[in-house]
């Protein structure tokens, strides 16, 4: 496994689990956790758009 795949299954999974987290803090948690949740989706979002410039950046080089 090259360091290209291992980056984008950690890109991944950081996503999903931020992703986790902004659901919990927004509907599950109390009214004190918004402000967390909130971040947390920007943080997301921001984690998407980067894996996007990352697979962008490296098309060239094999996941092997």
């Amino acid at each position: 496994m090259s360091l290209k795949a291992l980056h984008l299954i950690l890109i991944s999974l950081s996503t999903i689990l931020s992703f986790g987290f902004s659901y919990w803090a927004l509907f599950i948690a109390n009214e004190s956790f918004f402000i967390f949740g909130l971040l947390g989706m920007i943080f997301s979002i921001s984690l998407i758009i980067y894996g996007f410039w990352f697979l962008k950046k490296l098309k060239d080089v094999s996941y092997l």
